[in-house]
Protein backbone atom coordinates (compact mmCIF):
# COMPACT_ATOMS: atom_id res chain seq x y z
CA UNK A 1 0.00 0.00 0.00
CA UNK A 2 1.20 3.48 -0.84
CA UNK A 3 -0.27 6.67 0.55
CA UNK A 4 0.31 10.40 0.19
CA UNK A 5 -0.56 13.04 2.76
CA UNK A 6 0.38 16.35 4.35
CA UNK A 7 1.96 16.77 7.79
CA UNK A 8 1.43 20.56 7.80
CA UNK A 9 2.23 23.80 6.03
CA UNK A 10 5.13 26.24 6.04
CA UNK A 11 4.96 29.95 6.92
CA UNK A 12 4.38 30.70 3.24
CA UNK A 13 1.54 28.20 3.11
CA UNK A 14 3.51 25.54 1.24
CA UNK A 15 2.37 21.97 1.81
CA UNK A 16 4.84 19.70 3.59
CA UNK A 17 3.98 16.32 2.18
CA UNK A 18 4.82 12.75 3.04
CA UNK A 19 4.65 9.43 1.24
CA UNK A 20 3.96 6.14 3.01
CA UNK A 21 5.07 2.85 1.46
CA UNK A 22 4.35 -0.59 2.88
CA UNK A 23 2.33 -2.28 5.57
CA UNK A 24 5.00 -3.77 7.83
CA UNK A 25 5.25 -3.55 11.60
CA UNK A 26 8.72 -1.97 11.53
CA UNK A 27 8.34 1.76 10.84
CA UNK A 28 11.09 3.91 9.32
CA UNK A 29 11.05 7.67 8.69
CA UNK A 30 13.33 9.23 6.05
CA UNK A 31 13.63 13.04 6.04
CA UNK A 32 15.35 15.46 3.65
CA UNK A 33 15.59 19.16 2.99
CA UNK A 34 16.20 20.61 6.46
CA UNK A 35 18.60 23.16 5.02
CA UNK A 36 17.52 25.52 2.26
CA UNK A 37 20.53 24.34 0.27
CA UNK A 38 19.85 20.59 0.67
CA UNK A 39 18.87 20.40 -2.97
CA UNK A 40 20.72 17.22 -3.92
CA UNK A 41 19.57 15.04 -1.02
CA UNK A 42 15.99 16.27 -1.26
CA UNK A 43 15.83 15.60 -5.01
CA UNK A 44 17.47 12.18 -4.66
CA UNK A 45 15.08 11.20 -1.88
CA UNK A 46 12.12 12.30 -4.00
CA UNK A 47 13.38 10.31 -6.99
CA UNK A 48 14.06 7.27 -4.79
CA UNK A 49 10.50 7.46 -3.40
CA UNK A 50 9.00 7.49 -6.89
CA UNK A 51 11.02 4.44 -7.93
CA UNK A 52 10.23 2.62 -4.67
CA UNK A 53 6.49 3.21 -5.10
CA UNK A 54 6.56 1.95 -8.69
CA UNK A 55 8.58 -1.15 -7.78
CA UNK A 56 6.29 -1.94 -4.85
CA UNK A 57 3.06 -1.47 -6.76
CA UNK A 58 4.32 -3.52 -9.74
CA UNK A 59 6.05 -6.16 -7.58
CA UNK A 60 9.45 -5.56 -9.18
CA UNK A 61 13.00 -5.81 -7.90
CA UNK A 62 14.21 -2.54 -6.46
CA UNK A 63 17.90 -1.89 -6.05
CA UNK A 64 19.37 -4.78 -4.08
CA UNK A 65 16.12 -6.28 -2.82
CA UNK A 66 12.59 -7.19 -3.85
CA UNK A 67 10.33 -4.27 -2.97
CA UNK A 68 7.30 -6.40 -2.03
CA UNK A 69 9.33 -8.40 0.49
CA UNK A 70 10.86 -5.35 2.18
CA UNK A 71 7.65 -3.33 2.37
CA UNK A 72 5.68 -6.31 3.69
CA UNK A 73 7.94 -6.19 6.75
CA UNK A 74 8.46 -2.44 6.86
CA UNK A 75 6.40 0.73 6.63
CA UNK A 76 8.50 3.60 5.28
CA UNK A 77 7.47 7.25 5.63
CA UNK A 78 9.32 9.77 3.44
CA UNK A 79 9.37 13.56 3.82
CA UNK A 80 11.70 14.77 1.09
CA UNK A 81 11.61 18.51 1.88
CA UNK A 82 10.83 19.84 5.35
CA UNK A 83 11.91 23.39 4.41
CA UNK A 84 10.08 24.43 1.20
CA UNK A 85 10.25 28.16 2.06
CA UNK A 86 14.02 28.10 2.42
CA UNK A 87 14.38 26.57 -1.02
CA UNK A 88 12.22 29.36 -2.46
CA UNK A 89 14.38 32.01 -0.80
CA UNK A 90 17.57 30.47 -2.15
CA UNK A 91 16.11 30.32 -5.66
CA UNK A 92 14.97 33.95 -5.48
CA UNK A 93 11.89 34.98 -3.47
CA UNK A 94 8.94 36.75 -5.04
CA UNK A 95 9.18 40.50 -4.38
CA UNK A 96 5.48 40.46 -3.43
CA UNK A 97 6.05 37.85 -0.76
CA UNK A 98 5.29 39.35 2.69
CA UNK A 99 8.43 37.74 4.13
CA UNK A 100 10.71 39.17 1.43
CA UNK A 101 11.41 42.53 3.08
CA UNK A 102 12.07 40.88 6.41
CA UNK A 103 14.45 38.41 4.79
CA UNK A 104 16.37 41.21 3.12
CA UNK A 105 16.75 42.92 6.48
CA UNK A 106 18.02 39.67 8.02
CA UNK A 107 20.56 39.30 5.21
CA UNK A 108 21.89 42.79 5.87
CA UNK A 109 22.39 42.00 9.55
CA UNK A 110 24.47 38.91 8.69
CA UNK A 111 25.93 39.67 5.23
CA UNK A 112 28.54 36.90 5.27
CA UNK A 113 26.18 33.99 5.93
CA UNK A 114 24.52 31.83 3.27
CA UNK A 115 20.76 31.32 3.56
CA UNK A 116 20.03 27.86 4.97
CA UNK A 117 17.11 28.83 7.25
CA UNK A 118 13.35 28.94 6.72
CA UNK A 119 11.34 32.06 5.80
CA UNK A 120 11.60 33.46 9.34
CA UNK A 121 15.37 33.09 9.60
CA UNK A 122 15.35 29.98 11.78
CA UNK A 123 17.66 27.04 11.22
CA UNK A 124 15.14 24.19 11.28
CA UNK A 125 17.74 21.56 12.12
CA UNK A 126 18.44 23.41 15.41
CA UNK A 127 14.82 24.01 16.49
CA UNK A 128 14.30 20.98 18.76
CA UNK A 129 14.21 20.56 22.53
CA UNK A 130 17.25 18.35 23.13
CA UNK A 131 20.10 20.36 24.69
CA UNK A 132 18.29 23.60 23.82
CA UNK A 133 20.12 25.88 26.27
CA UNK A 134 23.50 24.60 25.10
CA UNK A 135 22.53 25.58 21.56
CA UNK A 136 21.50 29.06 22.70
CA UNK A 137 24.81 29.56 24.49
CA UNK A 138 26.67 28.47 21.36
CA UNK A 139 24.67 30.96 19.29
CA UNK A 140 25.57 33.83 21.64
CA UNK A 141 29.25 32.90 21.46
CA UNK A 142 28.96 33.38 17.68
CA UNK A 143 27.13 36.72 18.07
CA UNK A 144 23.80 35.33 16.89
CA UNK A 145 20.96 36.89 18.87
CA UNK A 146 18.24 37.35 16.27
CA UNK A 147 16.85 35.52 13.21
CA UNK A 148 19.65 34.95 10.71
CA UNK A 149 20.29 33.36 7.31
CA UNK A 150 21.87 30.48 9.24
CA UNK A 151 22.81 29.55 12.80
CA UNK A 152 19.73 30.79 14.68
CA UNK A 153 17.64 28.06 16.30
CA UNK A 154 14.44 30.00 16.91
CA UNK A 155 12.69 31.58 19.88
CA UNK A 156 11.91 28.24 21.57
CA UNK A 157 11.83 24.53 20.62
CA UNK A 158 9.34 23.81 17.82
CA UNK A 159 8.70 27.53 17.35
CA UNK A 160 8.40 27.01 13.59
CA UNK A 161 5.41 25.59 11.73
CA UNK A 162 7.68 23.15 9.93
CA UNK A 163 9.30 21.64 13.03
CA UNK A 164 6.12 21.57 15.11
CA UNK A 165 4.38 19.73 12.26
CA UNK A 166 7.26 17.26 12.01
CA UNK A 167 7.33 16.60 15.76
CA UNK A 168 3.59 16.05 15.77
CA UNK A 169 3.92 13.59 12.90
CA UNK A 170 6.69 11.70 14.71
CA UNK A 171 4.68 11.51 17.94
CA UNK A 172 1.69 10.22 15.98
CA UNK A 173 3.46 7.61 13.82
CA UNK A 174 6.07 6.53 16.41
CA UNK A 175 8.73 5.31 13.97
CA UNK A 176 11.28 2.73 15.10
CA UNK A 177 14.10 4.49 13.28
CA UNK A 178 14.71 7.91 11.69
CA UNK A 179 17.29 8.81 9.07
CA UNK A 180 18.01 12.39 7.99
CA UNK A 181 19.57 13.00 4.57
CA UNK A 182 21.61 16.14 3.89
CA UNK A 183 23.99 17.61 1.32
CA UNK A 184 26.87 17.34 3.79
CA UNK A 185 30.10 15.59 2.89
CA UNK A 186 29.68 11.86 2.32
CA UNK A 187 29.38 10.07 5.65
CA UNK A 188 27.21 8.70 8.43
CA UNK A 189 26.97 11.22 11.26
CA UNK A 190 26.28 9.92 14.77
CA UNK A 191 25.64 12.27 17.68
CA UNK A 192 28.31 11.73 20.32
CA UNK A 193 26.40 13.52 23.10
CA UNK A 194 23.58 10.97 23.31
CA UNK A 195 23.66 7.39 24.50
CA UNK A 196 23.81 5.69 21.13
CA UNK A 197 22.52 2.12 21.32
CA UNK A 198 24.45 -0.87 20.09
CA UNK A 199 21.69 -1.40 17.52
CA UNK A 200 22.17 1.98 15.87
CA UNK A 201 25.94 1.54 15.94
CA UNK A 202 25.56 -1.78 14.15
CA UNK A 203 23.32 -0.26 11.47
CA UNK A 204 25.75 2.62 10.91
CA UNK A 205 28.74 0.28 10.71
CA UNK A 206 26.93 -2.04 8.28
CA UNK A 207 26.10 0.83 5.91
CA UNK A 208 29.62 2.17 6.29
CA UNK A 209 31.12 -1.15 5.24
CA UNK A 210 28.64 -1.93 2.46
CA UNK A 211 28.73 1.50 0.84
CA UNK A 212 32.10 2.84 1.94
CA UNK A 213 30.56 5.68 3.95
CA UNK A 214 32.93 6.99 6.64
CA UNK A 215 31.55 7.07 10.18
CA UNK A 216 31.68 10.51 11.76
CA UNK A 217 30.80 11.74 15.25
CA UNK A 218 29.16 15.10 15.86
CA UNK A 219 30.39 17.08 18.83
CA UNK A 220 28.05 18.09 21.65
CA UNK A 221 27.94 21.61 20.21
CA UNK A 222 27.03 20.36 16.73
CA UNK A 223 24.33 18.07 18.14
CA UNK A 224 22.60 20.59 20.40
CA UNK A 225 18.91 21.25 19.64
CA UNK A 226 18.91 18.75 16.74
CA UNK A 227 16.28 16.16 15.87
CA UNK A 228 18.42 13.09 16.72
CA UNK A 229 19.01 14.36 20.27
CA UNK A 230 15.34 15.25 20.79
CA UNK A 231 13.88 11.94 19.52
CA UNK A 232 16.37 9.91 21.56
CA UNK A 233 15.76 11.80 24.80
CA UNK A 234 11.98 12.24 24.54
CA UNK A 235 10.84 9.22 22.53
CA UNK A 236 13.85 6.86 22.66
CA UNK A 237 13.93 6.63 18.86
CA UNK A 238 17.36 5.94 17.34
CA UNK A 239 18.48 8.04 14.39
CA UNK A 240 21.46 9.26 12.45
CA UNK A 241 22.26 11.62 9.59
CA UNK A 242 23.62 10.60 6.19
CA UNK A 243 25.58 13.07 4.08
CA UNK A 244 25.04 12.33 0.40
CA UNK A 245 27.53 14.66 -1.26
CA UNK A 246 29.59 12.75 -3.82
CA UNK A 247 27.86 9.49 -2.89
CA UNK A 248 26.05 6.72 -4.78
CA UNK A 249 22.80 8.15 -3.47
CA UNK A 250 20.16 5.69 -4.66
CA UNK A 251 22.05 2.65 -3.48
CA UNK A 252 22.77 4.34 -0.15
CA UNK A 253 19.08 5.01 0.53
CA UNK A 254 18.25 1.41 -0.42
CA UNK A 255 20.80 0.16 2.07
CA UNK A 256 19.70 2.53 4.84
CA UNK A 257 16.09 1.40 4.44
CA UNK A 258 17.08 -2.25 4.40
CA UNK A 259 19.30 -1.91 7.48
CA UNK A 260 16.58 0.00 9.34
CA UNK A 261 14.20 -2.86 8.70
CA UNK A 262 16.51 -5.42 10.31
Amino acid sequence: MTEKGIIGRSWLGEEIGYVKIGTGIKKVLLIGGFSAVDGISSAVLSDWTEKACESYEKNKNFGEFRAASLFAKTTVFIINNINPDGKKFVNGPDVFNPFYGRAQSIRKSYPDRPWTANARGTELSKNFAGKWMEAKMAERSENTFTPAPSGYGGEYPESELETSSLCGFIRKTEPDFICIFTDEKKGIYIDKCIDTSANIQQKAMLISKLKNFPLKERTSKESSATLPVWVKKELDIPSFTVGLAEAECDLCIDTVTLCAAL
